[in-house]
C-alpha cells in the first residue's frame, strides 16, 4: 500500500492557489435589484466580464478601472446617452436617485455594482 504522505494536501493546495491566481474575481453574477430593462442589463455583465479580463487583480485600483471602464461604455451607448455613474468594489453602501429604467444592482463573486443614470 501506498502512502502519499502530506504532498497530495500540499499539491491541493498549490492546485487551488493557482486557480485563484489565474481567476483572482469569481464571475458568478446575480442581479439584487434592477429597473433596468434585460438587455441593458446583459450588456452591463459583458461590460463588467471585459473590464476584468483587461484588468485581472481585484486591488483598490483595478476595481476603479473596471467601474471606469463600465461607465464609460454605458455612455457610448446609442440611444440612451451618458451622464451614467458606476461602482464596483467590496464592502461600499450608496445611496443615489436614479432616471427611470435606469439602475442596475448586481453582485459578481464577491464584489458589488451599482450603474445608475443621473440626468
Amino acid at each position: 500500500m501506498a502512502s502519499t504522505g502530506g504532498s497530495s494536501n500540499r499539491d491541493q493546495k498549490d492546485s487551488s492557489e493557482r486557480d485563484k491566481a489565474a481567476n483572482p474575481i469569481d464571475r458568478r453574477t446575480t442581479v439584487k435589484v434592477s429597473d433596468m430593462p434585460e438587455d441593458l442589463q446583459q450588456k452591463a455583465i459583458e461590460f463588467i466580464n471585459a473590464a476584468l479580463d483587461k484588468f485581472k487583480d481585484a486591488t483598490t485600483s483595478q476595481e476603479r478601472e473596471v467601474a471606469k471602464h463600465v461607465k464609460q461604455e454605458f455612455d457610448k451607448l446609442p440611444g440612451i446617452g451618458p451622464t451614467w455613474h458606476c461602482v464596483f468594489g467590496r464592502n461600499f453602501a450608496a445611496h443615489c436617485t436614479y432616471q427611470s429604467r435606469c439602475f442596475l444592482y448586481l453582485t459578481i463573486g464577491q464584489h458589488n455594482l451599482v450603474l445608475w443614470k443621473h440626468t
